[in-house]
């Protein structure tokens, strides 16, 4: 067949993104290579010009992206080919959410090990080619490119047909194989004791030996920490597998505590690991990150009662406040150009020199300090960082200068000295470093969750009111009644993904939970109806409306693959609405509120589904009468977090005068009339009003 007559389109003679709604794809609108938008006219451009949509797929929290970017425009090579050969594209996998949840399938159809950034190549037709995964090291960027490129560009221009019809071919089989995955939903059987089950059989993959966690990834383990944080606060559990949740709660959080993975300096948590163990960071951060961490933390630090955790999580809150707050109530992402591990790292000469001798004698103790380096063999097979030494706080003060033979007084001076001394000199090496500030939904609405958690596990009014200032900021500024958009000025209504949904919904019943206010609840009952219409069609969860899947494949996230899942924290936001009475449509239930067998294979892949459980099964829902005492409205107000839904009574979740209604997820019921009656009955500690 005789290929079309070619018209190039002037839009793709130049860099569009200079205009795009994402930080990240502004960031490259001065790049040689001529990006253009993640869309259906990009498609329609590409259709008249005759070539091949070539797309990088890249995660902002990911900052290996920067490095393959940057390799990419460096190459004059590169950038001919590109501009040249192909329409390119790059596409913002947070933004873009059914474009990052797509990449493990991509790279199953073409045997290639998922990694970000992904090299993706589609037919106008919008059909996938190929896709490779990108290699982050500069000097070998342009063999990695060059090899696919040579492959892909002589079958278009030989076998153009040929081509188009394969990938169309392979298009409908893999559109068939993802609609049966997303649509299938069986579910356990007994789900009560099913997903205590499951919970044990976490505990289970914590080793406290080797401190090791396995099969959770290398992401902080926010999700897991804070499940075992709850098992070990719910009721009616039975106290065995309270017991080893704690313990596992404990041993995990203590094992956090005093890693590399908690910054001494600033108190920033990095987003993971690189080994193993949690000793070698990714030394990368981020908003979410913290928020996340923190509302762990807060929780973790409620069940085996860690004061160390509550300041680790109330020093991650000031880091994101300091790093990504904005001034209008509002967080940004915070994306930030990635800096070598060595540069976080030192060697014992630079630190004797920089550092006084009592100084030099805390800290050496509490990070373990040695000149041939103190990350592991194990964590560093390639030595890549002999002697250099990460930071980390394996102890505390007080036990430093019992250990040491000095004042406690003299320990927390040196270490306060010695940590300015630290973090002038990393700043100094860093240098003026660019953060992204761009107000986005996700990361507020994160930070909302996140005050909250500290109000529950402090009683602290200050960090209520700015739960409660975050959220009506967050509101006015990325919603449209029920419509939501992540970034707030350039993105069209109705443009956040299923995922931004659930955020915000959580936000908003996290909220609830320590006002005893009714409006939050309203609102999430709101986005629960717009999810419902939206987001699912016949009885399947899609992560994004038909009218913005430009791949047409029935994108469904079921499970965690790099933070919580859709369907997990809609499942858990149906639950605690169900449980306060609220509505809940029907259609979301049956989208989201079972428990899969999966569970039983990949427990750590569907923590958030079993902390859905969780609340279903073994909760409680605390209903208080509009004349109780502030006394009894505080103490409810600080019960552990998300485990137990709390509101004022309403016609249909009721009470006595004067008192509050506890209902059990069994159907038994028990009222209290004081705030020692309530900490009692639900066996869970909270702040002493």
């Amino acid at each position: 067949m005789t290929a079309p007559p070619v018209e190039i389109p002037v839009e793709l003679e130049r860099n569009a993104l200079g205009e795009s709604f994402s930080p990240m794809l502004r960031a490259q609108a001065s790049s040689p290579i001529h990006w253009q938008p993640w869309s259906q006219e990009t498609f329609e451009r590409a259709g008249k010009a005759n070539r091949l949509i070539f797309a990088v797929i890249a995660l902002p929290q990911q900052a290996d992206y920067r490095t393959t970017l940057a390799g990419m425009n460096a190459s004059p090579e590169i950038v001919r080919t590109v501009n040249a050969s192909y329409v390119p594209v790059l596409i913002d996998g947070e933004a873009f959410r059914e474009m990052a949840l797509l990449a493990p399938v991509f790279c199953g159809d073409t045997r290639q090990p998922l990694r970000f950034p992904l090299f993706a190549w589609f037919t106008p037709d919008r059909h996938l080619v190929t896709a490779i995964a990108a290699d982050p090291e500069a000097n070998n960027l342009s063999v990695v490119f060059d090899q696919a490129h040579g492959t892909v560009s002589q079958m278009w221009e030989s076998s153009r047909d040929y081509v188009l019809q394969n990938s169309a071919n392979d298009h409908k089989n893999r559109r068939n194989r993802v609609h049966e995955a997303a649509k299938t939903k069986e579910a356990l059987p007994d789900e009560a004791l099913a997903s205590l089950t499951a919970i044990r059989n976490l505990t289970s993959l914590y080793d406290p030996l080797s401190r090791s966690f396995d099969n959770v990834g290398g992401l902080f383990p926010s999700s897991s920490l804070e499940l075992f944080a709850s098992t070990a606060l719910a009721p009616q559990i039975g106290e065995e597998l309270r017991q080893r949740a704690s313990d596992t709660s404990d041993g995990l959080s203590g094992d956090l505590s005093a890693s590399a993975m908690i910054d001494p300096l600033d108190g920033g948590i990095f987003i993971g690991r690189h080994s193993r163990t949690w000793e070698l960071p990714i030394f990368s951060r981020d908003c979410l990150t913290q928020a996340r961490a923190a509302v762990a933390l807060f929780q973790a630090s409620r069940a085996p009662g860690d004061p160390t955790l509550l300041e680790q999580a109330r020093a991650a809150l000031q880091f994101a406040e300091k790093a990504y707050g904005t001034p209008d109530h509002l967080f940004a992402s915070g994306y930030a150009e990635a800096f070598p591990p060595e540069q976080w790292l030192w060697n014992m000469a630079e630190l004797e020199k920089r550092l006084s001798s009592s100084q030099m004698q805390l800290w050496s103790y509490l990070s373990d300090w040695k000149p041939v380096g103190n990350i592991a063999i194990e964590n560093d097979p390639k030595r890549r960082y002999l002697h250099l030494n990460r930071l980390s706080l394996g102890a505390s003060l007080d036990q430093a200068a019992a250990k040491l033979g000095i004042s406690p007084e003299d320990a927390r001076r040196d270490f306060e000295s010695g940590r300015q001394t630290l973090l002038a000199i990393r700043n100094q090496r860093f240098g003026n470093t660019a953060i992204d500030a761009t107000p986005q939904a996700a990361a507020s609405f994160r930070m909302v969750s996140a005050y909250a958690a500290a109000f529950a596990a402090t009683g602290e009014p200050s960090y209520r009111q700015r739960a409660i200032d975050t959220f009506a900021s967050t509101r006015e500024r990325f919603a449209r009644g029920s419509d939501l958009r992540l970034y707030a000025d350039a993105a069209p209504p109705g443009e956040g993904r299923a995922f931004l949904y659930a955020l915000a919904m959580q936000a908003a019943l996290d909220l609830a939970d320590v006002t005893l206010d009714h409006g939050p609840t309203e609102w999430a009952e709101q986005l629960a109806a717009t999810v419902t219409e939206r987001f699912i069609e016949n009885g399947v969860l899609l992560e994004t409306p038909k009218e913005q899947n430009l791949t047409d494949l029935p994108v469904s996230d079921q499970a965690m693959l790099f933070e919580e899942s859709t369907a997990g924290l809609l499942s858990i936001c149906e639950a605690r609405l169900k449980r306060r009475g609220a509505a809940s449509p029907a259609a979301l239930a049956e989208a989201v509120a079972f428990l899969p067998p999966a569970v039983n294979r990949a427990p750590a892949a569907h923590t958030d589904l079993l902390f859905a459980a969780l609340i279903r099964n073994h909760g409680a829902t605390i209903a208080l009468g509009t004349d109780a005492t502030d006394d009894l409205k505080d103490a409810a107000a600080c019960l552990p977090f998300r485990l137990f839904p709390r509101a004022m009574a309403t016609p249909n979740n009721p009470t006595s005068p004067g008192g509050a209604r506890i209902r059990f997820a069994d159907g038994t019921e028990a009222i209290v009339s004081s705030s020692k009656e309530l900490l009692s009955a639900i066996q869970a500690g909270g702040p002493k009003p």
